[in-house]
């Protein structure tokens, strides 16, 4: 083999790497650093295979040359570096290979050339994100003083969540990160006219630190990858730990996060960094709850007093379609949410997966337990929760079941998550289809992502006028909105339930703390509407309907009754009837 062959080797051998490892690394399967970007890897692969083209042709041209073997070989080298330089600043191209080198093969003179093309082209995309930086750079000096929201990546999730902010802080910054080669143009032009900085660097390629100790940083991440998400929020905890004014969400509902922020807040390091994970799900589901959840209870009261025989309690008849992450979150707040004095609650959830229920009694196996699920207790939560799984939403038997379950009384709620925008509209226009024929008028929301499309079908009518009355909630804007993420009223008022009975940094530090508290503050809010008040109810009276409350929540989060208490094992021995309780667990309540 001569040394055309075995540079010819070298150069596709180094493309086959340098393609794979940049494909891997903007898909965050390896990780990057300031250095280690896919511009930079092709920028090197490209440097280095041109260099190894280059080499034979500088070797000809000094065949002749009668110096010693180390400085002979130091001239190919120095004249294949400048040629290779050349290369990328248009000054050479395939001609060194076609006019030195006589005996190289076509494919030797054709990767050559697609490598002189590429070679300029990258090296404008280098100079271009160089300058960029430079710029955004010299803009961040000017943020100095301001509140600053650091963005790990740009994309719409991102985008919607910062727009909410410039609206609602005019005096805030935004900053987005790894804005470079693989983020679509639109969305960087949006930033841009934003007012947003962008660097095309990744989030710890920047030093965010040169910034007024008494201003606040938020760093959030926002990548797609989990496993990138972790990787990031950890340097950045190390890095900026120990700033004063500075807080870290991490989005991500993976329960590799959950146990990661778990350790970051439990450190006992001098970190004073504010840590908090982002369940996107649950908190449109809680937000959502929150702000319009009274209606749930609104239409079963209508629909009661409409009822022919209406009995004592009246029924909240949830159906939910779908067992997704959605579905699933609407499920267990629903079974914890609707404990309510005056009201009896029953949830029929539908999923074409024929494991949906296995899978759900994996999650939280006391919930659909036989000794609570369908049981009345005096003290105990009450619900009765019935899994339809294996069932294909477009056939008749799913409507055969719908029909079964108007039998046995009227349906008041319908939530509709699917796996896209298109089959929840069509499912839930199917489901007013139902209800119509049935003579039923649920209240019927139905997730969509898309807000331009859920805008446009609000208060939407069929052909003759009639208005569907669908909800179409958890669209991008308002699901990633400030108020929802960041600094909500639901927030405010599960803190202070909190410090009723513990340490406002307990809230923080612990996700339970801060989920648990949410939940109850949400059913507060929830019982001030339904009428549930000190003035009407009696103290016991209300510590007992919170501690059925609590009871439905704790097992919707997958604990179960123990003797002792363990949060690894998700045992509690409060999982008890409220009688049962010791004195000071009811002051609790």
């Amino acid at each position: 083999m001569d040394i055309i062959d075995i540079c010819f080797s070298i150069m596709i051998f180094i493309i086959i790497v340098s393609v794979v490892a940049a494909v891997l690394a903007a898909s965050g399967k390896i990780k990057t650093d300031k250095l280690v970007t896919p511009l930079n890897i092709l920028m090197s692969a490209t440097f280095l295979s041109v260099f190894a083209g280059i080499f034979p042709c500088c070797y000809e041209m000094v065949s002749d040359d009668m110096s010693g073997g180390a400085v002979r070989f130091l001239k190919i080298i120095f004249m294949t570096f400048l040629n290779t330089i050349q290369v990328f600043t248009v000054d050479a191209g395939s001609d060194i290979i076609s006019g030195y080198n006589e005996t190289a093969g076509n494919s030797y003179i054709l990767v050559f050339s697609v490598l002189s093309a590429l070679a300029p082209l990258l090296t404008v995309g280098f100079l271009i994100n160089f300058i960029a930086n430079i710029s955004a750079s010299y803009r961040y000096l000017f943020c100095f003083r301001k509140d600053t929201y650091i963005f790990s990546e740009l994309n719409e999730r991102s985008f919607a969540l910062a727009y909410d902010i410039v609206k609602k802080e005019k005096k805030s910054r935004v900053v987005f990160t790894g804005t470079s080669e693989e983020i679509s143009g639109a969305l960087t032009e949006a930033a841009e006219e934003l007012g947003a900085i962008c660097f095309a660097g990744n989030i710890l390629s920047v030093d965010f630190g040169r910034h007024s100790k008494k201003s606040h940083l938020y760093f959030l991440i926002m990548n797609e990858n989990d496993a990138e998400c972790i990787d990031l929020s950890l340097k950045l905890k190390n890095n900026y730990g120990e700033r004063e004014n500075t807080e870290l969400y991490i989005f991500s509902s993976s329960r590799a996060s959950e146990m990661t922020v778990s350790n970051i807040n439990g450190s006992s390091d001098h970190s004073v960094i504010r840590v908090r994970r982002i369940n996107c799900i649950q908190s449109m589901i809680y937000h959502h709850l929150y702000e319009e959840g009274f209606r749930i209870f609104d239409r079963a009261v209508k629909l009661h007093k409409e009822g022919d025989n209406p009995e004592e309690l009246i029924p909240v008849n949830a159906v939910i379609v779908g067992l997704g992450k959605y579905g699933t979150e609407m499920l267990k707040a629903l079974s914890w949410y609707c404990q309510m004095e005056g009201y009896s609650l029953r949830i029929d959830a539908f999923d074409s997966d024929s494991d949906a229920k296995d899978k759900l009694e994996f999650q939280c196996p006391d919930l659909l337990s036989e000794k609570y699920n369908g049981t009345e207790t005096d003290g105990e939560s009450r619900y009765t929760i019935n899994i339809h799984p294996g069932i294909n939403i477009t056939t008749a038997s799913f409507v055969k079941r719908l029909k079964d379950i108007h039998e046995s009384g009227k349906i008041t709620y319908v939530f509709v998550a699917l796996g896209s925008d298109e089959q929840n509209i069509e499912t839930a226009s199917d489901m007013r289809m139902i209800a119509e024929r049935l003579g039923e008028f649920p209240l019927i929301q139905a997730v969509v992502y898309n807000p331009d499309l859920s805008y446009t079908l609000k208060g939407v009518s069929e052909y003759s006028g009639k208005k569907y009355e669908i909800d179409f909630i958890g669209d991008l804007k308002s699901a990633y909105s400030k108020d929802v993420i960041m600094s909500s009223g639901l927030e405010n008022d599960a803190l202070e339930r909190h410090k009723k009975w513990g340490d406002e940094s307990e809230f923080w530090k612990y996700e339970y703390n801060y989920r648990s508290s949410a939940a109850s503050a949400i059913h507060s809010k929830a019982r001030e509407h339904c009428g549930i008040t000190k003035e009407k109810y009696s103290e016991e009276q209300i510590k007992c309907l919170e501690h059925c409350r609590w009871n439905a929540y704790m097992r919707a989060e997958g604990f179960v009754y123990s003797s002792t208490r363990n949060n690894l094992a998700k045992t509690h021995h409060n999982l008890v009837d409220y009688k049962s309780l010791n004195e000071e667990d009811k002051k609790k309540d």
